[in-house]
């Protein structure tokens, strides 16, 4: 998920984790002392809390305020990390759309021909199992889902006043979507997939961390409740992040599994 471009800040907005020991009632106590802070002057600091999350073994919030504040908030005994938000980007490449040599590639463990034609083998549709693409959204009315595709809720974070649509208006996630359970390139060509959208719709579109956490967060508290195998996968790439780490670890430990792509750019990639 690490990119060797470096991470792209967000001025001003943080990542708060709470530390293992911090139950819900200790977070919510938490966010109300943070909404009575003041400055030297006794007046309210300003402190916008944009998102929260509470997986198993993480908790904690997104919220805007400044270095002050920080250094108040980090000598609080449950906080136990801040990290900067950032910007995700997502992991585009150019695509040849009569190609299925990677769908022969899946399923082949020989050299495969220089030429075709190629064939895929497979003993799974995917039924019964569920892939969510946290991405850019998900045209669900594509007629390679066959009624398997749906959007799920989103998760964006943009400035006062700016819409977002329901819809993919990039592409990028109803193409990784169709990659996975598409009839015709698919590899899992019966299972149910799921767009969670948490890019802008902005030409070069980016996620910040603390949506793509809510995403996760969203995913497992899903899985939860209908017990189904359920793969996330995350077709983007950042700075690192210890917070997305430890959501990601969550997740999975959770029983969700998560595939996060190594990115386009041939360096070693990380979580």
């Amino acid at each position: 998920m690490s990119t060797s471009n470096g991470p792209q800040i967000v001025p001003g907005q943080w990542i708060v984790t709470l530390r293992p020991y911090a139950t819900s009632a200790i977070k919510s106590t938490h966010v109300s002392l943070l909404h009575n802070l003041t400055d030297d002057t006794s007046s309210p600091v300003n402190v916008s809390i944009n998102s929260e999350f509470d997986l198993p073994e993480i908790r904690g919030y997104t919220a805007s305020f400044d270095e002050a504040t920080k250094a108040e908030l980090e000598a609080l005994p449950e906080v136990a990390d801040i990290e900067p938000v950032q910007i995700f980007k997502h992991c585009a490449t150019v695509t040849q759309s009569n190609a299925p040599w990677g769908l022969a590639r899946i399923s082949t463990r020989s050299k495969l021909p220089p030429a075709g034609p190629y064939t895929y083998k497979y003993t799974n549709t995917g039924e019964g199992a569920i892939a969510y693409v946290i991405d850019t959204g998900i045209n669900d009315a594509h007629v390679d889902f066959e009624g398997r595709a749906s959007k799920g809720p989103k998760f964006v974070t943009v400035a006062a006043g700016v819409e977002v649509s329901d819809e993919d208006l990039n592409g990028h996630g109803t193409h990784v979507a169709g990659t996975i359970a598409g009839k015709t390139y698919g590899v899992a060509k019966k299972a149910q997939v799921i767009g969670i959208k948490v890019f802008d719709d902005s030409p070069e579109p980016g996620a910040q961390t603390g949506d793509i956490i809510s995403a996760l967060d969203y995913v497992v508290k899903e899985f939860k409740e209908h017990g189904k195998p359920s793969v996330v996968n995350l077709s983007l790439g950042g700075g690192a992040s210890p917070a997305m780490d430890k959501a990601v670890a969550s997740a999975v430990r959770s029983g969700v599994t998560v595939v996060v792509a190594a990115g386009n750019e041939a360096v070693s990639s990380f979580l």
